[in-house]
């Protein structure tokens, strides 16, 4: 098991004009800490989380949106992180990209996406998400980017979700899941 000592922890605690914290391609492993629900970000157009491509299981935590100041991005891509997408990213008012990928993540896409204005990208490929895709994305006045491919979603392709332009292709971005309806193009 790797993990990261008391003394770093603290140091990472500590550090109170962070503008990122890459922790990505590592082989940590383990629940994702909630410590790091108490970091202070400060990058102003920037702020992000990077734990891609790590061991991480176990659920995301609902308490990474209390991450202080500039959560801008947030990226789980590959690791063996399961259960739903919490709620509580909703409360993440700041975030511009969440990249969810490669998991093992079940439920349904949360509705609460709706009250993310800075929105612009969600991927959330390779996973086990059930259930429809959240009419409230579609609504969303910086949303640009999505790929849900690759999960168990069903029901038809909210017509909020287009028309898009060649500046924004989808093709690709809804295959191999169970769901109807056509995309305006």
């Amino acid at each position: 098991m790797t993990t990261i000592g008391s003394q770093k922890i603290t140091l990472l605690k500590k550090l109170d004009k962070l503008d990122k914290l890459d922790l990505s391609y590592n082989k940590l492993t383990g629940p994702i800490p909630k410590w790091l629900a108490g970091i202070t970000l400060t990058g102003a157009q920037y702020g992000e989380l990077d734990l891609d491509h790590n061991q991480f299981s176990g659920p995301i935590p609902g308490e990474l949106c209390n991450i202080k100041l500039g959560l801008h991005v947030i990226q789980l891509t590959g690791n063996k992180l399961s259960g739903p997408i919490p709620a509580s990213i909703g409360n993440c008012a700041q975030l511009q990209a969440l990249y969810v990928g490669e998991n093992a993540l079940s439920g349904p896409l949360p509705h609460t996406f709706g009250k993310l204005n800075n929105l612009q990208s969600l991927y959330a490929n390779h996973n086990q998400i059930t259930g429809p895709l959240p009419v409230e994305l579609g609504d969303l006045p910086n949303f640009r980017e999505i790929n849900v491919d690759h999960n168990k979603l069903t029901g038809s392709i909210p017509s909020n979700y287009g028309p898009y332009t060649t500046d924004f292709p989808l093709a690709g971005l809804f295959t191999n899941n169970m769901l109807t309806g056509a995309l305006l193009f």
